[in-house]
C-alpha cells in the first residue's frame, strides 16, 4: 500500500477516536493530531502542525506559573521508558483558558530509533470539578453536624454502639467525647425503656427509615430528661446507621402538663363566673347553648328549646330592636358582636348580660355560623366597683397578655408599665423613669417627629383611639417593630386627662413580610417555571394550580388564566413518562420532594424535555399546604445525550468493523504472500534451471492473480462498510431487472436445468440499480451453485405492503444448517459447503447492499430442503407505476 494511502488510513482511523492523540519529532513538533485534540484544544488542525506543542498548548501550571519545556514529563519520554500512563495535568485552549486532563504516552521507535512520541488524552475537568464538589459536600456535612445547635449523635444499627457524636450532645448528657463514644443507646435509656428500645431497633422495617419518637433519656448525673428524637438510617463509614437529632422537650411537656391544669381550672372558672358558651347558624337553625346559658335565662334544657323566636322574647322590649340592629350590622360588616343587653327571666325577673361573638366563615361542607360567649353582668351593672377592684383587675391584665401596657396620666406625666415592657424590650421597671420620657428616649430618630405629632394629634382633639407603627430601641441596642394602640380617657368637659394603651413587637411578622417580598421577586424574575399547587391529593386529579409565574407561560404558551385551577396534568401527553410521573404521584402522596424529567407539552402541542424539581410547603404546625415546582426547558440537554449515545453507538459498530476487517486482511492475505515467498525463495536457490524459473513464473502469476483478486474483495468490503460508495438512485422495474438476471444466468439455468420462475408482475421502486442486481444476481446464482439433483427449481415472489415492497427468492437445494451457521450466515468469507467451490463473500455483499438502501434480508433454511430467503425494501422506494418512467433491462 503506498505511504500516502497508509497515511490517509491512519488519520482515518484515529479521528474515529473520542480521546485526543497527537504525535511529536524529537523536536517536541507535532507531526500528526487528530480531530477531538483539535476540538478540545480549540486550534485548527494546521494551526498544530510543525508547531512545538509544549510551547503551543503546555507552557503554564494551573497556577499560571512557567512550566518549562525541560520539567515536561511528556517531552522527556524517550526510547527507553515504557510510557506513561494516566498521569494528569493542565492544557491550555487556544483561548487561553486551562483545563484538567489525564494523558498516556508512549514512545515513537523506528527500527530501534526514537522518533518521538505519542500522546492521547482526556478531558477530566468535570471529574475534578466532580471530586471537589464531593469533598466540599463533605467538609459541610461536617460543619453542619459539628455546629448544629442541637445535640446529634450517630450509632450503629447492629451493635447500637455511639459511633460519633457533636458537642452539643456531649454538653446535653455530661459526659466527655471519649465516655460518650463508649457507651450504646441502651446505656442513655432508664431500665423500664430497655424492652421498647430493643423492640424499635430489632430491625430497620420497625425502626423506620426515618424515625421520629418521644422517649426518655439518662444524663450522666442520673437525671431524667423527655426528648423528641429524630433518626435517620444512613450508611456511615460502610456500616448501617442512625443519625439522630435530639430535640429536649422536658419543658415542653411539662408547660402542656400545665396548660391542661389551666383548662381545667378555667372551666371550672367559667362554671364559677357564669359565663356560657352559644353558636347559631346565620338562618337561626341549630342553636347551640352551654348549660351555663340555661342557668343564667333560668330556664331549663327539656322545657325551653333554644330557638330563636322564643330566645328573642326573652330579650327585653326596650332592648329588642338594638338587638336586632347589631347582630345585622355584625352579620353584613363580618364585625364581631360586643354589646350589652337585659333579658326577662321566666319569673319576670330582670338580668343584665355581655353578649360577645363572630362570624365565622363556612365552607361546602360546613355552613357559616355565629359563636361566641354570654356573661350575666347583673352585679357589676348594680354595683360600681372600688378603685381597689379595678386596679387588680389591671394588674391581672398586664400579667396575663403578652404585650407592654401602659398607662399614661397626662396630667402629671406619670407613665406606668406593665410587666410585659421588662420582658418584650429587656428594660428594668425598677430603673427606668416614670415619666414620658421613657418612651421617647428610646424611639428611632427617623420615627419620632411623625410619632409624636400623631399621638398629640389625638390628644388634643376629640378622637379617642390611637395606633401606629414605629421602631423602638431595646435595651441590648437593637430595634424592634411594634404597632402601638392607646384609647384616650376625657374628663366631663372632654379634655384628655388619661392614656392607656399597648406594644405589640411586630418584628417577626415584619421580617417575614420582607422575606416574602423577597421570595416573590425572585419568582417573578427567574428564568425558570415556578409553578405553585395546593396540597390536594384526593380528588383523582391531584393538586391544583394556584400560581404560575411570566417564565410559566414563555415556557409552555399558557397564560396564568388558563391554567388556575386545574392540575399539572396538562402539560402531560402520549409521550410523557408514565414510570416517572407514578414516581412523581407517590413523592407527593409521601409530602415528599422529587425530581424528574419527561417529555411535556406546550399549548400549541408542541413536545419538549422538562425537568420538574417539586417541594413540599409546611405551615408552622408541620402541616402540607402547598407544592412548589420549578420547572426547566432541558430539550437541548436531551438531544445532546442522545446525539451523543448515537454517536457512541456507531463508534461501537465501527470498531467491530475495523477488528473484523484487520482479521480479514490478515487471514487473506497471509497464503498468497507466503506463497510468493516460497515460490521466490525456490528462484533464489534454483535460479539457473529454465524448466525451475518457467514453473515458478507461471505459478507466481497465478499467486499474484489470486492475490489481485482477495485484494479486489477486500477493496469492495471497504468501499459497502465505509459508506464511501455514493447511491445515485433511479426508477426501475423491479420485475425486469430480475428477468435480466435470470437472462444473464441464462446458460447456466439451461446447463443445470434449473427451473426458474417469477411472479407478481410489475413494480416500479426508486433505487440504486446496480446494487438491486448484484442482489438478485447472487441470490440465484447460489441458488444454482447449491442445487439439489431432485428436479431443481427457484420461485421468485415480488408483492407490496404498507412498509414497502417485498421480495422472496425460495430454492430447493440442499440448504444450510442454521442451528449452527446463523450467527455468521452473513459474514464474509463464510463457506457451509467445502465441497462447491466459492469465496464466501456472496451473501455478506446481498446483506450489506440491502442495508445501504435502507432495506432487510431475513434467511429461513434447513439442511436437505432448500432455502427462502425474504428480502423487504422500505416504502420510500415504492412508486406507483403511473408516476415513474421505467428503466429496463433488455
Amino acid at each position: 500500500m503506498p505511504a500516502e494511502q497508509h497515511d490517509l488510513n491512519f488519520e482515518q482511523i484515529v479521528d474515529t477516536l473520542n480521546r485526543g492523540v497527537y504525535g511529536i519529532d524529537t523536536q517536541g513538533n507535532c507531526i500528526f493530531i487528530n480531530q477531538a485534540a483539535t476540538k478540545m484544544l480549540g486550534y485548527p488542525r494546521q494551526a498544530c502542525i510543525g508547531k512545538n506543542m509544549h510551547s503551543l498548548i503546555h507552557y503554564h501550571h494551573i497556577n499560571g506559573n512557567v512550566y518549562p519545556e525541560s520539567e515536561c514529563a511528556i517531552c522527556t519520554v524517550n526510547k527507553a521508558v515504557n510510557g506513561q500512563h494516566n498521569l494528569d495535568h493542565v492544557y491550555r485552549r487556544a483561548d487561553g483558558s486551562a483545563f484538567n486532563i489525564r494523558h498516556s504516552s508512549s514512545p515513537i521507535i523506528d527500527n530501534g530509533i526514537f522518533k518521538g512520541i505519542v500522546i492521547a488524552f482526556s478531558d477530566i475537568s468535570d471529574q475534578k470539578n466532580k471530586e471537589a464538589a464531593l469533598t466540599e459536600s463533605e467538609k459541610k456535612y461536617k460543619l453542619l453536624f459539628d455546629n448544629n445547635p442541637s445535640p446529634m449523635f450517630i450509632w450503629d444499627f447492629e451493635t447500637l454502639q455511639i459511633v460519633d457524636c457533636n458537642e452539643e450532645a456531649l454538653i446535653k448528657y455530661g459526659y466527655s467525647r471519649e465516655e460518650f463514644l463508649k457507651l450504646n443507646i441502651r446505656q442513655v435509656r432508664p431500665p423500664e425503656d430497655i424492652a421498647l428500645i430493643n423492640e424499635a431497633t430489632k430491625s430497620e422495617a420497625s425502626y423506620g427509615s426515618i424515625h421520629k419518637k418521644n422517649w426518655r433519656h439518662l444524663k450522666k448525673n442520673g437525671d431524667l430528661i423527655h426528648v423528641e428524637v429524630t433518626g435517620h438510617v444512613i450508611e456511615f463509614n460502610g456500616r448501617k446507621a442512625s443519625l439522630v437529632l435530639i430535640n429536649d422537650i422536658t419543658e415542653k411537656l411539662k408547660a402542656e402538663n400545665e396548660l391542661k391544669n389551666s383548662e381545667e381550672k378555667l372551666r371550672i372558672a367559667t362554671k364559677i363566673a357564669g359565663l356560657g358558651y352559644w353558636q347559631v347558624q346565620l338562618d337561626g337553625k341549630n342553636r347551640y347553648w352551654s348549660d351555663e346559658v340555661y342557668t343564667i335565662w333560668g330556664a331549663d334544657r327539656d322545657s325551653f328549646a333554644a330557638d330563636y323566636s322564643l330566645f328573642y322574647k326573652t330579650i327585653h322590649p326596650d332592648d329588642r330592636e338594638r338587638f336586632a340592629r347589631e347582630q345585622a350590622f355584625a352579620v353584613n360588616n363580618a364585625r364581631e358582636i360586643d354589646f350589652e343587653y337585659r333579658i326577662i327571666l321566666p319569673d319576670g325577673s330582670m338580668k343584665w348580660v355581655h353578649e360577645i361573638g363572630k362570624l365565622v366563615a363556612g365552607n361546602s361542607n360546613q355552613p357559616a355560623v355565629f359563636r361566641g360567649t354570654v356573661q350575666d353582668i347583673t352585679p357589676r351593672k348594680l354595683l360600681s366597683l372600688s378603685l381597689e377592684e379595678i386596679n387588680l383587675r389591671y394588674n391581672y391584665v398586664t400579667k396575663a397578655t403578652s404585650d407592654a401596657i401602659w398607662d399614661w396620666d397626662l396630667e402629671n406625666d406619670n407613665l406606668y408599665w406593665g410587666e410585659g415592657f421588662e420582658i418584650i424590650f429587656g428594660y428594668n421597671s425598677e430603673s427606668i423613669q416614670r415619666n414620658i420620657s421613657s418612651w421617647t428616649n428610646h424611639i428611632h430618630p427617623e420615627d419620632i417627629d411623625q410619632l409624636i405629632k400623631g399621638i398629640y394629634a389625638v390628644i388634643d382633639g376629640t378622637e379617642t383611639k390611637w395606633k401606629d407603627e414605629y421602631r423602638y430601641r431595646k435595651a441590648d441596642g437593637t430595634y424592634a417593630y411594634v404597632v402601638d394602640r392607646g384609647f384616650v380617657i376625657r374628663n366631663a368637659k372632654g379634655k384628655a386627662i388619661r392614656m392607656v394603651g399597648a406594644m405589640h413587637d411586630i418584628t417577626k411578622r415584619k421580617t417575614e413580610v420582607h422575606h416574602l417580598k423577597l421570595i416573590q421577586s425572585v419568582i417573578t424574575h427567574t428564568t425558570d417555571a415556578v409553578l405553585i399547587t395546593d396540597a390536594n391529593m384526593f380528588d383523582g386529579l391531584g393538586p391544583h394550580i394556584v400560581y404560575v409565574n411570566e417564565a410559566f407561560t414563555r415556557m409552555t404558551g399558557y397564560n396564568a388564566d388558563e391554567v388556575m385551577g386545574k392540575t399539572p396534568l396538562i402539560l402531560q401527553g402520549p409521550k410523557s413518562d408514565v414510570a416517572e410521573l407514578r414516581r412523581l404521584g407517590i413523592a407527593l402522596r409521601k409530602s415528599r420532594p422529587c425530581e424528574i424529567t419527561t417529555i411535556s407539552y406546550k399549548k400549541n402541542g408542541e413536545e419538549f424535555w422538562a425537568n420538574f424539581s417539586i417541594n413540599p410547603v409546611m405551615d408552622d404546625k408541620g402541616i402540607l399546604t402547598h407544592y412548589v415546582a420549578i420547572q426547566r426547558d432541558v430539550t437541548e440537554q436531551k438531544k445532546a445525550e442522545l446525539e451523543l449515545k448515537l454517536f457512541a453507538g456507531d463508534l461501537y459498530e465501527r470498531n467491530k468493523e475495523l477488528n473484523q476487517f484487520g482479521y480479514i486482511v490478515s487471514h487473506n492475505l497471509r497464503s498468497p504472500v507466503a506463497n510468493i515467498m516460497g515460490i521466490t525463495n525456490l528462484l533464489e536457490l534454483d535460479s539457473d534451471d529454465p524448466d525451475t524459473v518457467a514453473k515458478c513464473t507461471h505459478d507466481l502469476k497465478i499467486v499474484v492473480n489470486r492475490l489481485d483478486s482477495v485484494i479486489k474483495d477486500l477493496s469492495q468490503i471497504v468501499s459497502i462498510t465505509d459508506g464511501s460508495t455514493a447511491l445515485t438512485k433511479e426508477k426501475i422495474d423491479l420485475n425486469a431487472l430480475i428477468a435480466q438476471v435470470v437472462t444473464d444466468l441464462e446458460d447456466v439455468i439451461y446447463h443445470t436445468e434449473v427451473e426458474v420462475s417469477i411472479h407478481g408482475g410489475s413494480h416500479i421502486i426508486y433505487s440504486h440499480k446496480a446494487y438491486l442486481y448484484s442482489v438478485f444476481y447472487n441470490l440465484v446464482s447460489n441458488a444454482i451453485k447449491y442445487r439439489s439433483n431432485n428436479s431443481p427449481r427457484v420461485t421468485i415472489t415480488i408483492v407490496d405492503d404498507v412498509t414497502g415492497t417485498i421480495v422472496t427468492v425460495e430454492d430447493n437445494g440442499i440448504g444450510i444448517d442454521l442451528i449452527k451457521h446463523r450467527d455468521s450466515i452473513f459474514k464474509p468469507y463464510k463457506r457451509f459447503n467445502l465441497n462447491i467451490e466459492g469465496k464466501g463473500l456472496g451473501l455478506f455483499l446481498v446483506k450489506s447492499h440491502i442495508e445501504a438502501l435502507g432495506g432487510y434480508i431475513t434467511i429461513d433454511s434447513e439442511e436437505g430442503s432448500g432455502s427462502v430467503f425474504t428480502i423487504g425494501l422500505p416504502a420510500s422506494s415504492h412508486l406507483a407505476p403511473e408516476a415513474v418512467q421505467v428503466s429496463e433491462y433488455r
